[in-house]
């Protein structure tokens, strides 16, 4: 059954799940896509394993890691998005939507430019840094890189959750093997055992609620991940798995 999702502002978390589900995706010039939840102390969600991982290169470890925010142009290059209309041609498309004219037909009549997407600017760097094996050598290689985008990046890594980057790059590239269902099963997992931890309800405090102070992460570093902690929350529940219908 086709569906049309319309991206006209902020599409974060569960935002972007809820659109990326959606056969058409229409982005504006007031599109802003972002998974941002390594800065809360979470991980990405709503399919996000599964969806990210499908990206071109390795835009989708980029944009879960770092949580930048995306526009039009660049979720169109991702795949995110797959048409882009002006906000002021919306209330004309939805006519057309709730007149039983076919989604393809509609999406076609009122799709403009997007114009120049920024992220293919930085593809090769991106690529050579996310590819690596582990968060912390994805910092080296950005250390490596000396130029003001990697600096840039390695510094709104600096202040993520460093347990949330580690698991979030580890279900990234797991999620790259697995089926949907798979995915969200696993995705469950991570869930239930994220926000039993501390760096959870530090998130929500600092980012959400006190806007302005600076989490105090647990682990404090990459260097100080215990790496069988992070493993044990990729494990089957003691109360069983997510069932999916």
């Amino acid at each position: 059954t086709p569906s049309v999702a319309l991206l006209d502002g902020v599409v974060m978390g569960s935002g972007c799940s809820l659109a990326i589900s959606a056969s058409h995706r229409i982005a504006t010039e007031r599109t802003r896509f972002a998974m941002p939840e390594a800065g809360i102390g979470f991980h990405p969600d709503g399919g996000a394993h599964y969806f990210l991982p499908r990206c071109p290169g390795e835009t989708g470890m980029y944009l879960a890691l770092t949580g930048t925010r995306i526009t039009a142009a660049d979720a169109l290059y991702m795949g995110l998005a797959t048409a882009y209309v002006p906000s002021e041609r919306l209330a004309d498309l939805i006519g057309d939507l709730a007149g039983g004219d076919a989604p393809d037909d509609v999406a076609a009549k009122f799709a403009e430019d997007a114009g120049a997407p920024t992220l293919p600017s930085h593809e090769e760097a991106i690529e050579r840094c996310f590819s690596k094996s582990s968060v912390a050598s994805i910092v080296g290689a950005l250390e490596d890189e000396e130029s003001d985008w990697a600096a840039h990046t390695v510094d709104t890594l600096s202040g993520k959750a460093p347990f949330s980057l580690e698991l979030t790059f580890r279900a990234l590239r797991a999620g790259r093997g697995m089926g949907v269902e798979d995915s969200l099963i696993m995705e469950n997992r991570l869930s239930t055992r994220m926000l039993g931890r501390s760096d959870f309800l530090e998130g929500i405090r600092t980012i959400l609620v006190d806007k302005g102070d600076t989490p105090k992460w647990r682990p404090a570093s990459l260097a100080e991940i215990n790496d069988a902690e992070v493993e044990a929350c990729f494990a089957p529940l003691d109360g069983g798995d997510l069932v999916l219908p």
